[in-house]
């Protein structure tokens, strides 16, 4: 995890929202990046990245999970797919400008992770309800 957060930080990353009807496929964004001036291998490396972070999303978060990071970011998750919610979530965090809140947000993650697994914590607290997603 270290290598990706340490990539992300040298790279430069622009998301262009797409209208209602239109649709995207991965060439077409390719090629509109390319004729920006992004170099193909900076091209390549974005994309990557955001399909590995998209498969993650979709293959090891519950729609709750995402729910609760579409909160957290105050992104709206109105009557979204899990994919769309995936997509909205990978789009934030490309974002540099959200680059310390995405931080903070899987920092806070980890922490609450290890809080709910300590058992002798959760002798003396009931976390469950307020770890139980994380």
């Amino acid at each position: 995890m270290a290598f990706l957060l340490d990539k992300m930080e040298h790279s430069l990353y622009r998301v262009h929202e797409i209208g209602d009807g239109e649709g995207a496929d991965i060439d077409s964004l390719t090629a509109k990046m390319m004729e920006e001036g992004e170099a193909p291998r900076a091209v390549e490396d974005r994309v990557s990245l955001a399909a590995a972070m998209e498969l993650d999303l979709n293959t090891n978060y519950t729609v709750p999970k995402l729910t609760k990071i579409m909160e957290y970011y105050g992104l709206s998750k109105r009557k979204m797919t899990k994919g769309e919610m995936s997509q909205s979530i990978v789009f934030f965090e490309m974002e540099p400008e959200n680059k310390e809140l995405v931080h903070k947000r899987k920092m806070v993650w980890e922490m609450a992770g290890h809080l709910r697994d300590d058992e002798r914590l959760a002798k003396m607290m009931n976390m469950d309800c307020l770890l139980k997603d994380f």
